[in-house]
């Protein structure tokens, strides 16, 4: 699997929604925040990195930042008669609720787990999430030799 990571662009300051100082904190992203998130989606599809999945955390900031990225890479989604381009088929972006800074990593490799071995998934998250996934998956043990790539065991873990 190629897994692609991405933290959500600069976010302002967001309302909170939910009782008390635990509640959701419904960020948006800023100009800057959304400038960011456009260079890289322009830098992923001057590379010609399509992915077969999208997937982002719940959070508005980070849900905007993938939708961004989705509108640059696959901007010929429709064709001239608005009907779908049928050369890929192209799903929506996923809303993974554990790929919030909360959420449960183990859940998350289980998700990614389903995916082909040959898959492409973006994923759109947080910090300091991201970069403990990063390490998890790199010091993960594997055979000498081999790649370090997601592997599907048929445990599902």
């Amino acid at each position: 699997m190629d897994l692609f990571l991405i933290r959500h662009g600069q976010s302002g300051s967001g309302k909170n929604l939910g009782p008390g100082p635990n509640g959701i904190n419904e960020k948006t992203l800023t100009a800057t925040g959304i400038a960011e998130i456009e260079r890289t989606g322009k830098a992923l599809k001057r590379m010609n990195i399509v992915p077969d999945a999208i997937v982002t955390s719940p959070l508005r900031h980070a849900h905007h930042s993938a939708e961004i990225v989705d509108s640059i890479l696959f901007a010929n989604k429709r064709g001239q008669i608005g009907k779908p381009k049928k050369k890929k088929k192209l799903r929506t972006v996923q809303v993974w609720n554990d790929l919030a800074p909360e959420g449960d990593r183990a859940l998350v490799y289980k998700n990614l787990a389903r995916f082909k071995y040959d898959s492409k998934v973006l994923v759109v998250g947080h910090e300091p999430f991201l970069t403990k996934m990063v390490a998890e998956i790199v010091s993960s043990s594997s055979p000498p030799n081999t790649p370090r790539r997601l592997r599907h065991s048929s445990s599902g873990s």
